[in-house]
Protein backbone atom coordinates (compact mmCIF):
# COMPACT_ATOMS: atom_id res chain seq x y z
CA UNK A 1 0.00 0.00 0.00
CA UNK A 2 2.91 2.37 0.67
CA UNK A 3 5.07 1.30 -2.29
CA UNK A 4 4.24 4.32 -4.46
CA UNK A 5 5.59 6.79 -1.88
CA UNK A 6 9.19 7.73 -2.67
CA UNK A 7 10.01 8.50 0.98
CA UNK A 8 8.57 5.33 2.53
CA UNK A 9 12.05 4.30 3.68
CA UNK A 10 11.97 7.22 6.13
CA UNK A 11 9.02 5.71 8.01
CA UNK A 12 9.62 4.41 11.51
CA UNK A 13 9.16 0.66 11.59
CA UNK A 14 6.55 0.79 14.35
CA UNK A 15 4.34 3.16 12.30
CA UNK A 16 4.42 1.36 8.96
CA UNK A 17 1.44 -0.99 9.43
CA UNK A 18 -0.75 1.71 10.96
CA UNK A 19 0.10 4.19 8.23
CA UNK A 20 -0.59 1.58 5.56
CA UNK A 21 -4.06 1.07 7.06
CA UNK A 22 -4.73 4.83 7.10
CA UNK A 23 -3.69 5.12 3.44
CA UNK A 24 -5.69 2.02 2.46
CA UNK A 25 -8.86 3.46 4.00
CA UNK A 26 -8.32 6.86 2.39
CA UNK A 27 -7.89 8.59 5.74
CA UNK A 28 -4.38 9.75 4.93
CA UNK A 29 -3.04 10.48 1.46
CA UNK A 30 0.35 12.09 2.02
CA UNK A 31 1.54 15.60 1.27
CA UNK A 32 1.56 14.83 -2.46
CA UNK A 33 0.88 11.88 -4.75
CA UNK A 34 4.33 10.39 -4.12
CA UNK A 35 5.40 11.84 -0.75
CA UNK A 36 4.37 11.12 2.82
CA UNK A 37 6.93 13.43 4.46
CA UNK A 38 7.03 11.31 7.63
CA UNK A 39 9.81 13.33 9.27
CA UNK A 40 8.12 16.75 8.99
CA UNK A 41 6.28 18.56 11.74
CA UNK A 42 2.50 18.17 11.70
CA UNK A 43 0.41 21.32 12.10
CA UNK A 44 -2.58 21.55 14.42
CA UNK A 45 -4.80 21.79 11.37
CA UNK A 46 -3.38 18.61 9.85
CA UNK A 47 -3.76 16.74 13.15
CA UNK A 48 -7.37 17.92 13.49
CA UNK A 49 -8.25 16.80 9.97
CA UNK A 50 -6.65 13.40 10.58
CA UNK A 51 -8.53 12.87 13.86
CA UNK A 52 -11.83 13.86 12.26
CA UNK A 53 -11.25 11.52 9.30
CA UNK A 54 -10.46 8.65 11.68
CA UNK A 55 -13.60 9.33 13.75
CA UNK A 56 -15.75 9.46 10.61
CA UNK A 57 -14.19 6.24 9.33
CA UNK A 58 -15.03 4.55 12.65
CA UNK A 59 -18.61 5.89 12.49
CA UNK A 60 -18.12 8.02 15.59
CA UNK A 61 -18.73 11.39 13.93
CA UNK A 62 -20.72 12.78 11.04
Amino acid sequence: MLNHFADRSKLSGYAEASLALLVERGIMKGVSTHRLAPQTTVTKEQATVLVMKMLRSAGLSN
